[in-house]
């Protein structure tokens, strides 16, 4: 038994031999000198191996224990030797060595750290792409925060923002228009495209002209807030930056002009005098009408003839004939000038220039309830030299403004408007207008003198 548990000892150390020699062989195979040490460690192991075998079988059972235990331990001494060799600090290679449980759990924290790492690398590198395609879309397209994000905008000009609120100022100018927004929107357009073009060409307001800028505006504003209580927040700052183009516009019509050569033909402004003087004569002359509306043409007629006959005067006759609303004790007797007249037919027009004071027109029919009789209360007809005079600075704003159009017009070409056309869409002009109409409240726009002014007219 006992030599039979000898070799099966032998055969156990000879399969861990055979083991350790290929797994070295197969890590250090290729090392020429390390390779070599190896086998000769091997070698020698095998030599002593075979000759305690051969010992073995000449020796008792007693000798046969002894042998394989010094055998034993020469082959761990043997292995020892030849691990020593490949090993940090050339002790015994075991799997429970603390050292490498210890540098196991490291190995283990150091995967898991790698891993969170990778992951916020992950995280990181997208947050970089997100933000780098945000960067170049908003340089290839630069609206495109103001698209997505934007929503506090209409128009944007010159890198410029119009606001909403700032906008409504010129949605209560438009709001008689067939499409109130299309027209405030142009409006605005022009407003910005005049004050750039200003800007250009240094062109500035004088202390006094910045003065009343500011008391327009704020007149302005306080009629907004008296009349229109669903129109907020326009800033007074917009506004007196529109109330300032009036005196922008004629500066740089002015301007405009000498820049394209403009300059002062005589012949052909006699010429535009003479069609003045026949075709103008609401501009120039200068007279100041009373008046009787009645119920009847019969009534009308009566008050007439007892105004031309003198039995009555002409105060006593309004009094006595002219229904409400055109006249009230606590109004008074009111009148109106020629130039104001514009709901008469071109005949009974020319028939009223021709009166002198005192004289009384014919009976007008206004509608089947109303008839009207005009009573002129003062005539004053200016010589030609006087017209020529008044209607010279007309005339060159005429020429001016026909040079000014088409320099705008190129203006607006060149000035790229960006509009926001989904917020402009989403206002709501019932709830801006309510029940108040801005005509009876606030100054016409077109006193601010832009290109569609009638201010520059031939």
């Amino acid at each position: 038994m006992d030599s039979n548990d000898n070799n099966e000892n032998r055969n156990n150390i000879d399969e861990s031999e055979n083991t350790e020699e290929y797994s070295l062989d197969n890590k250090f195979g290729e090392d020429g000198d390390e390779s070599e040490d190896v086998n000769e460690i091997l070698q020698k192991s095998e030599t002593l191996r075979g000759s305690d075998s051969d010992d073995g079988d000449n020796s008792n059972d007693n000798d046969n224990d002894e042998d394989s235990q010094e055998k034993t331990e020469s082959e761990e001494s043997s292995e020892d030797e030849v691990m020593s060799q490949f090993t940090d600090d050339g002790g015994e290679k075991s799997e429970e060595n603390p050292e490498d449980l210890e540098i196991s759990e490291e190995d283990k924290k150091k995967k898991k750290k790698s891993k969170f790492i990778m992951k916020i690398s992950i995280i990181s590198a997208a947050c970089v792409v997100i933000i780098a395609a945000a960067i170049i879309a908003t340089f290839v397209y630069p609206d495109f925060y103001d698209n997505y994000f934007n929503n506090n905008y209409v128009l944007k000009f010159e890198g410029r923002n119009i606001s909403v609120d700032d906008y409504q100022i010129f949605l209560l100018y438009n709001q008689q228009a067939s499409d109130p927004k299309s027209s405030a929107t142009d409006m605005l357009e022009q407003y910005l495209v005049l004050e750039k073009a200003a800007k250009d060409r240094n062109i500035t307001l004088t202390s006094d002209e910045e003065t009343q800028a500011k008391s327009d505006a704020s007149d302005l504003q306080s009629q907004i807030n008296s009349y229109f209580p669903n129109v907020k927040n326009i800033s007074l700052d917009f506004l007196q930056e529109i109330s300032s183009i009036q005196y922008l516009y004629t500066k740089l019509l002015d301007q405009v002009a000498t820049e394209n050569g403009y300059t002062f033909n005589d012949a052909d402004f006699q010429t535009a005098l003479t069609d003045y003087i026949a075709n103008g004569k609401q501009d120039y002359l200068q007279m100041d009408f009373k008046y009787i509306v009645t119920n009847s043409a019969d009534t009308t007629a009566e008050a007439k003839k007892a105004i031309e006959d003198g039995t009555m005067a002409v105060d006593d006759a309004i009094k006595q004939y002219c229904i409400s609303p055109y006249y009230d004790a606590a109004s008074g007797i009111q009148t109106i000038a020629l130039a104001d007249i514009t709901f008469l037919s071109a005949d009974d027009l020319n028939s009223l220039m021709n009166l002198e004071a005192g004289q009384v027109s014919n009976v007008i029919s206004l509608s089947s309830t109303e008839y009207l009789i005009f009573i002129a209360d003062s005539v004053y007809r200016p010589t030609q030299d006087e017209i020529s005079t008044s209607y010279k600075p007309t005339y060159e704003n005429g020429k001016k403004s026909d040079i000014f159009q088409t320099q705008f017009t190129q203006w607006q070409a060149a000035d790229k408007v960006k509009l926001n056309q989904k917020v402009i869409d989403n206002i709501d002009l019932n709830a801006l207008y309510g029940t108040q109409s801005s005509t009876d409240v606030l100054p016409d726009a077109s006193d601010a003198g832009t290109p569609d002014s009638t201010d520059a007219t031939t």
